[in-house]
């Protein structure tokens, strides 16, 4: 059976996903400020599982609306996107501009919020 992307309009409806990075200076402390951003739109929830290519697969399925994460390496995400964008989602780094292999964060979701996510990640930038 094909995979999509969920069909959620709102952020107020999404579930998000996001990673913390190991480090726990500034990478964790701006993730942080996006989360509470996050929740001020408001969304629904966010949650973190820890597997960035986990996470992707997820909002493939439809299982989460969207994920951002900030600091990861080709390999947590080259997979992921491509599963992604075969299930009909959007793939970006998180100022909106196209992945490319040397590229350190990732925003993924269906069309529907992906501008809207982005939009909250530049007011915490």
């Amino acid at each position: 059976q094909p995979i999509r992307v969920s069909a959620t309009t709102s952020l107020r409806q999404a579930l998000l996903g996001t990673g913390f990075y190991y480090e726990r200076g500034e990478p964790m402390r701006r993730t942080l400020r996006q989360i509470e951003a996050f929740f001020d739109v408001p969304i629904h929830c966010i949650r973190r599982d820890g597997s960035a290519a986990l996470d992707l697969c997820y909002v493939a399925a439809g299982r989460y609306d969207g994920f951002w994460e900030l600091t990861l390496g080709p390999w947590d995400y080259a997979a992921g996107m491509l599963v992604i964008e075969e299930a009909g989602g959007i793939v970006t780094d998180a100022a909106g501009q196209a992945i490319g292999l040397f590229s350190r964060n990732i925003l993924a979701a269906n069309s529907m919020i992906h501008k809207d996510m982005l939009a909250v990640l530049a007011r915490t930038a």
